[in-house]
């Protein structure tokens, strides 16, 4: 079927010159690409239609429920910020869509294209009744709840019922309807298989924090958190919360790991960095000495001090630390130069000596 015309709101929808009639077909001179994004309407079907562009790079085009120019613009909004969620956490974000919404777009993709496929009517009508008398009523919640167990249970379910090749005719139906679902950006799915790895993800928010982009520094950590809520090198997500002035968050952060793994050196240097930030002075004492305290039965990393003294505003003492930190070789002066945390110091001639000393001077 020849692609009709699509007619931009606010355009007049009338065939220029170059456009020519031919056996039905419409033959359209090319359009820019800004009068493709947005919102349009078809002469050939009612309704609102919108187009914009997927985190992958590729063109998609949907009719809406839209009553008016004002919804349709609405829908088109949420589809934008489901690309931007797509391009900041790497993978599509599951969306709302029921199981029904993907059967009743199938089958208008299909009703429309069958006749110039080898599908027969009476094939397509066979189909159709699989997915509206047996998917659709089993899978009736959303597309992204299903998993695979409720496939097997369908499957369990019908062989009872009907042959085996009736069975395989019908998972073939519902494997079709997931790659569409997919396609459209409906499911959630990982787009490059190394995003899957945790330590790759929280590599890519550090970058972002450092970069003081903290919005998605943020959803980097958040998104490592959900993939390993206790991973270990996630906690710089903490600082990023202070940065933002997020220090509720920042707190939830230290706690949850608290209950995970009891009292640390870094959970009282974490809190007395928060506390001290948000305006809590007599709390981030109390924290600091805990940690003092800690490092007298145990020598406790001097970062962690140094973070802790950060939080009480005390500069000389977090001087003091830094340079323990430099003779004991920590790991942590690696991003002295970059850390948002530090920023207060940098100003201080001693802050200079010791990025020198471990060679990050400019």
């Amino acid at each position: 079927m020849a692609r009709a015309k699509q007619v931009p709101i606010g355009e007049k929808g009338t065939l220029k010159d170059s456009q020519k009639r031919n056996e039905g077909q419409i033959v359209l001179a090319r359009k820019s690409k800004e009068k493709r994004d947005g919102i349009f309407q078809r002469k050939d079907r009612a309704g609102f239609w919108i187009s914009w562009t997927d985190a992958q790079g590729r063109r998609r085009y949907r009719r809406t429920d839209a009553q008016n120019v004002t919804q349709a613009k609405q829908i088109r909004a949420a589809e934008l910020l489901r690309v931007e969620q797509s391009r900041m956490l790497g993978f599509a974000p599951p969306g709302a869509e029921t199981f029904s919404d993907v059967v009743v777009r199938f089958l208008m993709v299909r009703f429309l294209k069958y006749q110039k496929a080898r599908l027969t009517p009476r094939s397509f009508d066979r189909e159709r009744s699989i997915i509206e008398l047996h998917l659709k009523p089993f899978f009736a919640g959303k597309l992204a709840a299903i998993r695979r167990v409720d496939i097997q249970r369908y499957v369990t379910n019908r062989s009872g019922e009907v042959s085996a090749h009736a069975v395989q005719k019908e998972l073939n139906i519902l494997k079709h309807l997931l790659r569409l679902a997919v396609e459209w950006g409906l499911f959630m799915f990982w787009r490059p298989v190394r995003e899957s790895n945790p330590c790759r993800r929280r590599e890519r928010g550090a970058t972002l924090y450092y970069s003081r982009h903290y919005d998605q520094a943020i959803a980097k950590f958040r998104a490592v958190r959900e993939m390993d809520p206790m991973f270990p090198r996630n906690a710089v997500i903490r600082y990023a919360y202070v940065q933002k002035g997020l220090f509720t968050d920042a707190l939830e952060e230290i706690e949850e790991r608290r209950r995970a793994h009891g009292d640390q050196p870094w959970t009282w240097s974490g809190l007395a960095y928060v506390d001290g930030k948000s305006g809590q002075q007599a709390q981030a004492e109390h924290a600091l000495q805990k940690l003092l305290h800690w490092d007298q039965r145990q020598p406790v990393d001097p970062s962690a001090i140094v973070w802790a003294y950060r939080g009480t505003a005390n500069k000389d003492q977090a001087f003091a630390y830094l340079e323990k930190a430099y003779l004991q070789h920590s790991s942590t002066l690696v991003t002295l130069k970059v850390e948002p945390g530090f920023d207060p110091l940098r100003s201080d001639p001693r802050y200079q000596d010791l990025l020198r000393r471990v060679g990050l001077e400019q």
